[in-house]
């Protein structure tokens, strides 16, 4: 494999990673905050506040990246036909 040919492997990779980054960083407390919310309020056992706490934050985030993502791929195979 010639050095080009490894380098388009990573042609692209800094974007998702950043996308990434960010995503996280806007889940993380979203994700604390509704655990909290529900261990407090309804008294649930750890787990299920971990649990209600990942389902309502990945929710809400998933609700702003999956037209990105959408978006994203379309571009990706208009420009592998074209």
């Amino acid at each position: 494999m010639s050095y080009e040919t490894a380098l388009l492997l990573y042609r692209g990779i800094v974007p998702p990673i950043i996308t990434t980054g960010v995503v996280q960083a806007i889940n993380f407390p979203i994700y604390e905050y509704f655990k909290a919310l529900y261990f407090r309020e309804c008294k649930y056992d750890y787990y299920t506040c971990a649990f209600l706490g990942g389902a309502t934050s990945g929710s809400i985030i998933s609700t702003f990246t999956i037209p990105f993502s959408f978006v994203k791929v379309d571009i990706l195979t208009h420009s592998l036909i074209n």
